[in-house]
C-alpha cells in the first residue's frame, strides 16, 4: 500500500506497535545481524515492511495476533534482506580486483559507461555509503523497489563484464 493511502488509524496502529514491540524488533534484528551497522539496516527494513504492511494487520488488537503478525513481517523482511545481500555481488568483485587499484578503477569506469545516467547515479550513491532506505526516501520510492533496481543494475554490470571480457 503506498504511503499516501494510509489512514489515520494506520498511523495510530503503527505507533502503538512500535511502542509495544520496539525493543523486541531491535533484539530480533541484533540476533540476526553480523554487525551494528547491519542491525541498523535490518531494523530499517523491518520498520519499512511494518509500515507497508500495516493495512494487513486489520483491526485486531489482541496482543497474541499482533505478535504473530509482527513475527511473520520480521522474518519476511530479514529474509529478503539476506537474500538480496547474498545475490548482490559487490562491484569490486566484478572486476576481480585487478593488479593495481588504477586498473580496477579504469575497468569499473568503463563498465559504468554502459549504464544510463540514473543507473550510474544510483550505484555512485551506494559507493558513497548511503543505505538503500536513505536513497529510497530521497527518491520517494519504496525501498524494496530500489533494492530490486540495484540488484538488476549489478546483474547488468556482471553481464557486460562477461560479454566484454569473454569470461564465463
Amino acid at each position: 500500500m503506498p504511503h499516501s493511502q494510509h489512514s489515520i488509524e494506520d498511523y495510530a496502529r503503527y505507533e502503538a506497535l512500535l511502542h509495544r514491540f520496539g525493543r523486541h524488533i531491535q533484539a530480533y534484528c541484533a540476533r540476526k545481524a553480523n554487525s551494528a551497522e547491519e542491525c541498523k539496516e535490518l531494523v530499517q527494513c523491518v520498520l519499512v515492511a511494518l509500515w507497508d504492511g500495516i493495512g494487513t494487520l486489520g483491526d485486531d488488537s489482541r496482543p497474541r495476533q499482533q505478535n504473530r503478525w509482527l513475527q511473520r513481517v520480521m522474518r519476511s523482511a530479514v529474509g529478503m534482506h539476506f537474500r538480496r545481500r547474498r545475490s548482490m555481488v559487490p562491484i569490486e568483485e566484478i572486476a576481480d580486483m585487478p593488479e593495481s587499484q588504477d586498473e580496477g578503477t579504469e575497468l569499473l569506469d568503463a563498465l559504468m559507461q554502459h549504464l544510463d545516467p540514473d543507473e550510474r547515479a544510483l550505484l555512485q550513491e551506494r559507493f558513497d555509503g548511503y543505505s538503500v532506505v536513505e536513497m529510497a526516501e530521497r527518491r520517494h520510492v519504496e525501498a524494496n523497489a530500489l533494492y530490486q533496481r540495484i540488484y538488476r543494475i549489478t546483474n547488468k554490470l556482471k553481464q557486460i563484464y562477461h560479454e566484454e571480457y569473454e569470461l564465463n
